[in-house]
């Protein structure tokens, strides 16, 4: 449906960059978009800057929920953001 939906949007992509995380499932996707398409499959580029981040024992809560109990933390990741793990 995605890959129907695509081609029914932008035709058959001339002139975009299709991008796709290099985790495995995303590259599935990618694959089976394209080959709906028409495409090529496999002509794309990955991207690791697209993988998902895992928030350890923040993962699933709100931030609501974690400035409610531990504010403490809240604040340190917004001390460094990038290099902070919950």
């Amino acid at each position: 449906r995605n890959g129907d939906m695509l081609k029914s949007l932008i035709g058959e992509g001339a002139g975009f960059d299709f991008v796709a995380s290099p985790l495995r499932r995303t590259r599935e996707t990618m694959e089976r978009i394209r080959l709906r398409m028409g495409l090529d499959p496999y002509e794309y580029r990955t991207d690791p800057q697209l993988m998902e981040v895992n928030f350890g024992d923040w993962q699933g809560f709100m931030m609501e929920d974690i400035a409610r109990e531990r504010e403490d933390l809240l604040e340190a990741r917004a001390r460094d953001k990038w290099n902070f793990v919950p």
